[in-house]
């Protein structure tokens, strides 16, 4: 779900030095995102980006900013549901399953919210051309993303655990029928 929300970032208008940012970001790749603040983040401290560079930074971090924060949005998301659900477009009980997976989602959702609020600070330190500023809230960034990559890891090795429990079983079950 979440996955599928983050897909927008893949719709950056403006080119620029965070391409890789916001295509790894889209694709849930938190490690590689990692990866790609990381280099930012040197190329500003060590002043290594044109103003041409820099300009184009601060418009992507303001989208990239804002495009998590839509994401991440719950009140929005809910109210969503609330009108599918009035124009009968769901059930009740498909209303009710998609909230609980809303209330499951709330911590990964703040998680990105938090993340949209130090790029945004990144994206402010370079409209007030203090590049320094802004490579210390991409490192508080990359903290977050580092946060949100062990934290999806975790989740996969839930998943792949509760995958074997679920295919043994389903050997069990069919062991007995036997």
């Amino acid at each position: 779900q979440i996955a599928k929300q983050l897909q927008q970032l893949k719709e950056m208008g403006e080119k620029g030095p965070a391409d890789q940012l916001a295509k790894d970001l889209a694709k849930g790749d938190f490690a590689r995102a990692l990866e790609d603040v990381k280099r930012l983040q040197e190329k500003l401290k060590n002043d290594k980006l044109s103003q041409a560079e820099k300009k184009q930074l601060e418009k992507q971090l303001g989208d990239v900013a804002k495009k998590l924060s839509d994401v991440a949005n719950m009140a929005e998301r809910k109210k969503q549901l609330d009108e599918a659900r009035k124009n009968g477009g769901l059930s009740q009980e498909q209303y009710e399953r998609e909230m609980q997976k809303l209330q499951q989602q709330a911590q990964n959702m703040q998680k990105l919210q938090q993340l949209a609020e130090k790029l945004g600070q990144a994206q402010q330190a370079m409209k007030n051309g203090d590049s320094q500023k802004a490579a210390e809230a991409m490192s508080r960034a990359q903290q977050q993303i580092g946060d949100m990559a062990k934290n999806m890891e975790e989740m996969q090795a839930l998943d792949d655990a509760l995958a074997d429990v679920m295919d043994a079983k389903s050997g069990m079950a069919e062991g007995s029928n036997q």
